[in-house]
């Protein structure tokens, strides 16, 4: 490739790259560099090659996201340079899923646990958005977005400055991309929705606004796609950069502590905590499931425009339901809870509810029974236990063929690491409903093979030879590590102001 620009190599590169992002950009250069290391001939495209780096990689025990992350820069570099892609040749695709399945190798990681944030550094989060250094009032008011919105900081990192809205009701941001559980997942993403409410009676929604509004009028930040930026070393400028999590975290405890909370308070908060806290509260609330299921699960849905407007009366109403509540209903914060809330914990449906837009009315406090998760075979607890069967509800395929899983408790296949999302499977909870989709259906229905090293369905389960087994590829996502800037291109929040 070094030589396919010839003598205009920048202008051409410039001309063939020019559109694209710089994370995308950087992403594909630093594995690009990785391949040329195993393989440096690798493109233009050669079957033999490709099919001898495939085998290395297998050799080298490369981990199956690394594969997939190989394959999909040598198809990204294919197709904006204009020479042919493996993936248009389908006996090396073949070859490829064949490499992956033999790498899988399932290890167990524990499910992340969070102490819900203590109401204490609440109350500090909206102090702090109207005393202190405005890069610090910025910070804890996109904090405390974040605890409206029951958002995951990757959320927050992929929202633009620009887009957020601040309404009657509501503060509201678009995202342009949210956790991603397919390669190809289409699903449109419903925004961050934080209703607009205050334990302290101050208003940090417009706190939020006024200084939104300064940022957005220095040019470093008109098109930052990001809604938390890096502070410098004194927390009084920020830079026209992304935060990192470790930064984002430490800055956070920084604001508690300026606020004097509590030091165990300040200990136990983390950024998982913002996001679980009105999952937990609507849980110790006896908020009904088919409304709590839909706390920070916006990437579950697919019809954006109508959901969204539902979305943001059933928040309101929880928010509404839970703080009514508050004066007689003390929310625990002393133990650690899932950190996502689509965990058993917080006892969601299994298949997808209408939305109700009706304000809901808790009930006796009592803890709401636990979900009957089907037990296939006692698989343990501690390895994610008990696992439940699932059938994707669309065929694929020339054979018309729908793949079947064993899922763990954290929603993740024991196998072959797929995702599956729940308005895309059908739960098969008895014998019954086993029979039903295995004998009553005009598709093929085949078992991933990779869950099927792990488990089995009961022999109860079923009387006919239905079912077969297939290798399944699993999905994976990167990240790009943030860019960074100098800070003499920082914005200068130097002097302390106040609002009321």
């Amino acid at each position: 490739m070094l030589n396919y620009a010839g003598p205009t190599q920048e202008t051409l590169w410039s001309q063939l790259f020019g559109a694209s992002r710089f994370g995308t950009i950087k992403l594909h250069t630093l594995t690009y560099e990785k391949v040329i290391r195993i393989e440096p001939d690798i493109l233009p495209f050669e079957n033999l090659n490709y099919a001898a780096f495939l085998n290395t990689l297998e050799t080298n025990k490369t981990s199956t996201s690394n594969v997939r992350r190989m394959w999909r820069t040598t198809h990204w570099l294919s197709i904006q340079t204009g020479l042919t892609s493996p993936q248009s040749d389908s006996s090396m695709k073949a070859i490829f899923e064949s490499t992956c399945n033999r790498l899988i190798t399932t290890v167990y990681h524990e499910q992340q646990r969070a102490f819900p944030p203590h109401m204490d550094v609440i109350h500090a989060l909206e102090r702090a958005t109207a005393t202190g250094t405005t890069a610090d009032r910025y910070a804890a008011g996109i904090f405390r977005f974040q605890l409206g919105s029951s958002g995951r900081f990757n959320d927050l990192m992929h929202a633009a400055m620009n887009r957020l809205r601040f309404l009657t009701e509501t503060t509201e941001a678009p995202m342009w991309q949210t956790k991603t559980d397919t390669i190809d997942n289409n699903s449109k993403i419903i925004p961050l929705i934080s209703p607009n409410h205050s334990f302290t009676g101050i208003l940090w929604w417009n706190n939020l606004e006024n200084i939104m509004k300064n940022i957005l009028k220095d040019e470093s930040f008109k098109n930052a796609d990001y809604l938390l930026a890096t502070p410098d070393k004194t927390r009084t400028r920020i830079l026209p950069q992304p935060i990192t999590y470790g930064k984002a975290l430490t800055w956070l405890r920084a604001i508690l502590h300026t606020q004097q909370v509590d030091a165990q308070h300040i200990n136990r908060t983390t950024l998982h905590s913002l996001r679980l806290w009105m999952a937990e509260a609507a849980f110790q609330h006896n908020i009904p499931r088919e409304q709590r299921r839909y706390i920070g699960r916006w990437a579950n849905e697919n019809t954006a425009d109508v959901y969204t407007r539902d979305h943001r009366l059933v928040i309101n109403n929880i928010w509404k339901a839970v703080t009514r509540n508050m004066s007689t209903i003390t929310i625990r914060t002393d133990y650690e809870v899932p950190a996502e809330t689509t965990d058993t914990h917080y006892e969601l449906e299994d298949e997808p509810h209408d939305l109700t837009t009706e304000e809901p009315q808790p009930t006796e406090q009592t803890m709401p029974a636990r979900s009957n998760l089907v037990n296939v075979e006692n698989y343990p607890r501690a390895k994610g236990g008990p696992l439940s069967l699932v059938i994707n509800k669309g065929a694929t395929g020339k054979i018309n063929t729908r793949k079947a899983h064993f899922i763990k408790t954290n929603g993740q296949s024991v196998g072959c690491g797929f995702y599956p999302k729940s308005d895309k499977i059908i739960h098969i909870n008895n014998a019954e409903d086993c029979l039903r989709e295995f004998s009553g259906t005009t598709s093929n229905i085949t078992m991933c093979k990779d869950c099927t090293k792990f488990e089995r369905l009961a022999a109860s389960w079923l009387t006919n030879n239905n079912y077969s087994t297939s290798s399944s590829g699993s999905s994976d996502t990167s990240d790009s590590e943030n860019d960074t800037d100098s800070e003499n291109e920082a914005m200068d929040f130097s002097l302390p102001t106040k609002d009321t």
